[in-house]
């Protein structure tokens, strides 16, 4: 037990270094076009995305979604990146899951050559990246190394907190994925089947990743998600301010998408302002 409270924590392998950094590469390119120009799905993207606000949605998460990938890749040991790895994964294949089972709605064969492009890529990117990120979550697995101590212990309460989150977001997702049909009249915009199960697979990814937070239960750990949540904040508030006009307030979940926005705002920027790193940041 001494010898191993001696032993250098476990450090974040070049794979997995490597597999975040370029999935924070592909999910910049994937935001960027959709959150700049939501209108141009039908001709420039991997699937048509309507309402415009729906697209743009979808590219403030990805966009923010970068951020969380690539600053976990700059950690140099695992207990303080892993936190963005199994929401990652989970949303990935979800994701693919989405896109076979909606095969028939994305440009595989559209007139459109810019759109048939990007709707191949996606779809090799989706089959790729999950099992490219198994095996380099093995590989990250079997390195040798103890878990860091918690350096900035969250209180119970907020652990209990980000639990809650997680459960919450999960059920949500959950009912989008199973029935997108029946949950949409709850979401703030019209969904089709597509958007709503895409929106469900982003539910899930954040629910994972809340819960995750609650389990690591550390500020030190978490340092990846704060700034990330202070985008996908701004991000979405920039969305809903942009196609105010497609929301209906009338629907529950346009207030609680509203309040939710702000909550992460809040938890967002405070802890990323005054979250200090700890010295196992830097090992």
């Amino acid at each position: 037990m001494l010898g191993e409270s001696k032993s250098a924590p476990r450090p974040l392998t070049v794979g997995m270094r490597g597999i975040l950094i370029a999935a924070g590469i592909l999910v910049l390119g994937v935001g960027l076009p959709l959150f700049f120009f939501p209108n141009n799905t039908d001709v420039d993207f991997a699937w048509t995305i309507n309402p415009p606000i729906m697209a743009a949605a979808l590219g403030a998460s990805y966009l923010a979604s970068s951020v969380l990938e690539v600053l976990a890749a700059r950690a140099r040991i695992w207990v303080n990146a892993r936190v963005a790895v199994p929401a990652v994964l989970i949303f990935t294949v979800l994701t693919l899951a989405i896109t076979l089972l909606h095969l028939d709605r994305f440009h595989l064969f559209a007139s459109s050559s810019s759109a048939r492009f990007v709707a191949w890529i996606w779809l090799a990117v989706y089959v790729i990246v999950p099992m490219i990120m198994c095996v380099t979550c093995y590989r990250q697995m079997r390195v040798r190394g103890p878990d860091s101590v918690r350096a900035a212990p969250i209180a119970p309460v907020l652990r209990a907190l980000w639990f809650a989150s997680g459960a919450i977001l999960v059920l949500g997702g959950l009912c989008l994925l199973i029935d997108p049909a029946g949950a949409a009249a709850f979401w703030p915009w019209s969904l089709t089947s597509l958007t709503g199960r895409a929106v469900g697979a982003w539910l899930v990814g954040l629910g994972v990743l809340s819960t995750h937070a609650g389990v690591e239960g550390d500020i030190a750990r978490l340092r990846p998600i704060f700034p990330a949540m202070t985008l996908f904040s701004i991000l979405h508030g920039i969305v809903l301010i942009r196609f105010h006009d497609e929301l209906v307030w009338a629907r529950p979940g346009a207030w609680l998408y509203a309040l939710a926005l702000a909550g992460w705002l809040c938890v967002g920027l405070y802890n990323w302002i005054n979250g200090k790193p700890s010295s196992t940041d830097k090992n």
